[in-house]
């Protein structure tokens, strides 16, 4: 797949307001253990609990204009493990790396993902919905849970989903020689030894995460013998009787995506960059020779 690179400058000075713009960390594992971030924009810094984008673009519009981008690449987003901060779980990583914007000018569309533009012409365009158009329809074989109003977060939907053949892994994660920082091998292990991977998105833009996770994940297991056995043992110690094999090694990837507005995942409604994404991850693990399907999870009143 060929994305073609723009320097971030030139963009931010020559194109329209962008008509999407989300916030969330496009780099790291250890988003989703974060209790708490720290935001620094301009002259001071603050903690937050629940990021969101007006924790960074708000502290820009104090600002003047010339000032903004340069308050973002010098600034930084940093990760907690605690609530007030003083566990730090990440580096600090520049506040424009955690925005992701898609915006259209004439017959092209150009992405701002981890810091860097993107440009994709209408022809290509095409081409990668229909890819992902493909992907979304193809049968996956199994089923997941729907994601009822009594579930409110993916911690509860995982722990229900185990009452249902279902293996829970949240954030059991795992380290070795080779990964000393650990991974989160999946949400779920499925019945039938698959990988799957849960995100209830407010928007498509942080799904990039999640397909990275998947891929992440999935290349581990499939190279490092340690996190395989580790992963047989946090598998055997909640179901003794799953079927797993002994000579395990990853042969399916699912990510289960449910959208809080209730719609059904369609070309139409993911977010144009998440697309890119999703098949970048597909190929990753298809020549791994692993299988990639994606899961609609239907929100239920």
């Amino acid at each position: 797949m060929v994305l073609y690179s723009l320097r971030t400058s030139v963009i931010a000075r020559s194109t329209p307001r962008p008509r999407v713009w989300s916030c969330r960390s496009l780099v790291l594992d250890e988003e989703d253990g974060a209790m708490s971030f720290w935001v620094k924009v301009g002259p001071r810094r603050e903690s937050v609990g629940d990021l969101d984008l007006e924790h960074v673009l708000g502290k820009t519009r104090r600002l003047q204009e010339g000032e903004r981008l340069s308050a973002l690449t010098k600034g930084y987003i940093q990760m907690c493990r605690d609530a007030d901060g003083e566990d730090v779980a990440s580096p600090r990583i520049p506040a424009h790396k955690w925005l992701a914007a898609e915006v259209s000018l004439g017959t092209s569309h150009f992405f701002l993902h981890e810091g860097r533009w993107y440009e994709v012409g209408d022809q290509h365009l095409e081409g990668i919905r229909q890819q992902v158009g493909t992907l979304l329809q193809t049968s996956t074989g199994l089923s997941l849970i729907d994601w009822t109003a009594d579930l409110k977060d993916e911690k509860e939907y995982n722990r229900e989903a185990a009452k249902h053949g279902y293996v829970c892994l949240d954030r059991a994660r795992i380290t070795t020689d080779l990964h000393p920082h650990g991974f989160e091998s999946c949400d779920l292990f499925g019945p039938s030894s698959e990988l799957v991977h849960v995100k209830r998105a407010k928007s498509t833009a942080p799904l990039n995460h999640l397909f990275a996770q998947g891929r992440i994940s999935a290349h581990a297991l499939h190279w490092d013998s340690a996190a395989r056995s580790k992963l047989l043992s946090k598998v055997r110690e909640q179901n003794p009787q799953h079927p797993v094999e002994d000579d395990f090694v990853p042969r399916k990837v699912i990510y289960g995506i449910s959208l809080k507005s209730g719609k059904p995942l369609t070309v139409k409604n993911l977010f144009t960059f998440a697309q890119v994404s999703l098949l970048q991850a597909t190929v990753a693990l298809r020549n791994s020779g692993i299988e990639v399907t994606v899961v609609n999870i239907p929100t239920v009143p």
